[in-house]
């Protein structure tokens, strides 16, 4: 834009602020700073929308041929926007979005133009002229072959230009309530008093908590609190030594092993010991328990000035890393202080009764440094029981606004990730069956909630070949000793990776058995159950940089690392780079060079075959080294669909279980191969061979795979399918489902067009609850 365009725009707006009229460029509309939600659009950008502020009006016309005036609610930028020119008979022209953007009258109705599918030349388009509607041919719609930003605004009252034949496609939102009796029956027991331990993580959901710590950590100080405490513990789970709240979790975690509803009670009695001893020892928090620590902050101040003195004030990584070891440091004097310390702020600390270690740290030495753009080289000098310096207060009230503004954007963002990935799992349930296409992997020992409630896949032999545990043995606690005893290092165990059956659902032997310590029933939600598991900490991760004021060290890149990994790619049609994404081996042999370039990066020749690694990565292998297909040649993320092609599809699952285990490592990993599974299960047909599938196909592998078996000579050849959850569902699921989902309009042509059915005694929920009487009269698992 030139400089007379942006003088223009800048009088425009000045006329309209000072007298309310005038025309003002779109892109000018005031509102909030922060986003209220960010997502990727169909042309590879992204949509960023956010809250106008109050009293802007905007004049539009209606698809029923009204012009309207009224108030400006939300505005939005799309980025990366093909640019089209539209031509009208006139001799006016438009640049404009493809879609959704240009009204034409097309059998005696108004409707939205699709310019990439659909031609408009000759129909009649509306327009504005002097206040009144106009109505011109449309002679000549050009593709520029350009991408730009555009920008949207949504308005207060009038939503009729929002709909498409008198039905409401935007805004939708869909509930999930018990309905059947045995979905009620289901959703009681989810409550804690009736299942302790979450079957996603096998961790313990309720147990004691604030003022019940701290009166269980004061009483077990003697050995009469002891006994106290350890007359509700049932035999062989007494109580040893001072508690905390994560000692008081693991004793309630092993009872509950035994028996959920004997450790439900033990729960109960300890809370209620617990607090009733905080209470009557009158145990409370004032101003005078809260005594800065001068010596260990001055210590950490000195240390932080002094190696800080020459940095540049521009290498912010270095500057963060430097704070962070001082800050590790000062945490681990304070912990060493408070464990021998007689008070109220120690029994907090010591006990995990509440707070953070951050939090403490603010209070009674300094905050230090807290997390920003730009984080200064001149730390925080005092603690907040001493009072801040009204720089530092402007400091730590950055981080306070930003954990607040973290908080509404970075539950929302998990929110809308949870709801698509429960779009893609919610069809992943049980059933009984053995089938041939149950896959195996093999797992170590040594983390033993890996292979913990899951089948062997082969009988387990000792050195002297003697069989120690039989196939088709369910692993307990009990099995993991007598392996480790053998000095048995892997076990191999049924998987639901590659294992669905031809009708979608997993078997119920590759999953193990249930929270209920039964092998699952049919139509057992793990799906959803696997779903829940993976997005439910980033709720609480986000929450946690909130409750601390996102101090320095409490960031985390949970959520965008995870949503990389869910969504595989943003469109369906390129292939898009990830950020510093790692350079894999396209072939197998020896490392013959690696040369340097100017950039920082390097040429890395492999058998003749040159591989460029980019400069932000480093290189994990060396000249000499041999490399097989497919092994990654520098540190980064990995496409998976690469490591599919290049190596197997049982490669590309491992890598995607393994990193989601990193980014939520509470989750089980059975619960992330269910997650996986669903993502990586279909293909796309490319030849049909002699079978009944046409070119662009999508079924399930495995209903490839046996449908092949007939066709011998000529079967069908297909690829695997990379679709993320925030596309999967579109390909994959009947047309009522989808309509639960996102792209309504498109659906519903498309789906037309080709006469789709939808199920409403299948695996998915929604069919049976649009049709509703016959809800709950499927075969059994299914709706």
């Amino acid at each position: 834009m030139n400089n007379f365009s942006l003088f223009n725009r800048f009088l425009h707006k000045l006329s309209y602020k000072l007298f309310g009229k005038g025309k003002v460029f779109i892109g000018d509309i005031d509102h909030y700073p922060y986003p209220i939600e960010v997502k990727g659009n169909c042309f590879g950008g992204q949509n960023i929308k956010y809250v106008a502020l109050p009293g802007q009006m905007c004049t539009s016309i209606t698809k029923n041929g009204k012009i309207v005036e009224d108030e400006i609610t939300y505005f939005s930028i799309h980025r990366n926007i093909p640019l089209y020119k539209v031509i009208y008979s006139d001799g006016s022209e438009i640049l404009t979005s493809p879609v959704n953007t240009i009204l034409i009258m097309s059998d005696d109705k108004w409707e939205r133009a699709n310019l990439i599918d659909m031609s408009i030349v000759g129909k009649v388009s509306p327009g504005f002229s002097d206040g009144s509607i106009i109505y011109k041919k449309v002679v000549e719609v050009i593709n520029t072959h350009k991408k730009v930003d555009m920008y949207d605004v949504s308005l207060k009252n009038e939503t009729t230009f929002l709909t498409d034949s008198d039905i409401f496609v935007f805004d939708t939102v869909s509930v999930h309530v018990p309905i059947s009796d045995k979905a009620v029956k289901n959703a009681k027991n989810m409550m804690p008093s009736m299942s302790l331990i979450e079957e996603e993580t096998g961790k313990i959901k309720a147990f004691p908590d604030h003022s019940a710590v701290a009166g269980l950590h004061i009483l077990s100080k003697t050995e009469d609190g002891l006994n106290r405490i350890n007359s509700v513990l049932p035999d062989g789970h007494k109580a040893t030594g001072i508690l905390d709240k994560n000692k008081i979790k693991n004793i309630i975690s092993n009872v509950a092993k035994d028996s959920e509803p004997v450790a439900a009670k033990v729960a109960n009695k300890l809370r209620e010991l617990g607090d009733n001893h905080a209470y009557k020892s009158g145990f409370s928090l004032s101003l005078s328990d809260i005594e800065p620590l001068q010596d260990i902050k001055q210590e950490a101040i000195d240390k932080a000035i002094k190696k800080l003195k020459y940095v540049d004030p521009g290498d912010s990584v270095k500057i963060e890393q430097i704070y962070q070891s001082i800050i590790a440091d000062t945490d681990k004097k304070v912990l060493e202080r408070m464990k021998n310390s007689k008070g109220n702020i120690p029994v907090m600390l010591n006990s995990r009764a509440r707070g953070s270690m951050s939090q403490f740290r603010d209070i009674i030495v300094s905050p230090i440094a807290i997390a920003s753009k730009e984080i200064s080289k001149k730390p925080i000098k005092h603690a907040y029981s001493e009072g801040l310096s009204p720089a530092e207060y402007w400091k730590s009230a950055h981080g306070a606004r930003r954990g607040v503004i973290g908080r509404a954007q970075e539950t929302a963002l998990p929110g809308a990730l949870g709801k698509e990935l429960l779009s893609t799992t919610n069809t992943l349930i049980t059933r009984g069956d053995k089938p041939d296409s149950l896959r195996s992997i093999e797992l170590p020992l040594d983390n033993t909630d890996d292979v913990l409630d899951r089948y062997t896949a082969r009988d387990i032999r000792d050195d002297d070949n003697r069989t120690v545990v039989k196939k088709d043995t369910l692993i307990n606690p009990d099995i993991i000793q007598k392996l480790l005893k053998k000095d048995i290092k892997n076990v191999r165990v049924y998987t639901p990776l590659g294992s669905s059956n031809i009708d979608g659902t997993i078997p119920s032997v590759a999953y193990g058995i249930n929270k209920y310590k039964e092998i699952p029933e049919d139509g057992y939600p793990v799906g959803a159950i696997s779903a829940f598991g993976l997005v439910e900490p980033l709720y609480t991760g986000s929450m946690q940089k909130f409750h601390t004021g996102s101090a320095i060290e409490d960031q985390a890149a949970g959520y965008p690392r995870l949503k990389q990994l869910l969504e595989l790619t943003s469109s369906t049609t390129e292939r898009k780079k990830l950020p510093s994404e790692a350079t894999l081996s396209t072939v197998s042999g020896e490392v013959e060079s690696i040369e340097n370039d100017d950039l920082g990066g390097h040429n890395v020749t492999i058998g003749g075959k040159k591989h460029y690694v980019l400069p932000a990565n480093k290189l994990k292998i060396k000249v000499g080294d041999s490399v097989g297909r497919g092994d990654s040649l520098s540190t980064g993320p990995i496409q998976p669909k690469d490591l599919a092609k290049l190596k197997s599809i049982e490669s590309a699952q491992k890598y995607m279980v393994d990193e989601i285990r990193k980014v939520i490592p509470e989750l089980r990993r059975r619960n992330a191969e269910v997650i996986v599974e669903g993502l990586t299960r279909y293909g796309k047909i490319i030849d049909p061979g002699d079978t009944e599938y046409l070119p662009g196909d999508i079924d399930l592998v495995n209903n490839i795979n046996a449908k092949n078996t007939e066709f011998d000579d000529n079967p069908a050849s297909f690829e695997y399918l990379f679709r993320g959850v925030n596309t999967l569902p579109q390909e994959t699921q009947s047309w009522l489902s989808k309509l639960n989902f996102r792209n309504l309009k498109r659906v519903f042509q498309k789906d037309l067009i080709t006469g789709a059915e939808a199920d409403i005694h299948g695996p998915e929920p929604i069919p049976g609850l649009a049709y509703g009487v016959e809800f709950g009269k499927g075969k059994k698992g299914h709706y």
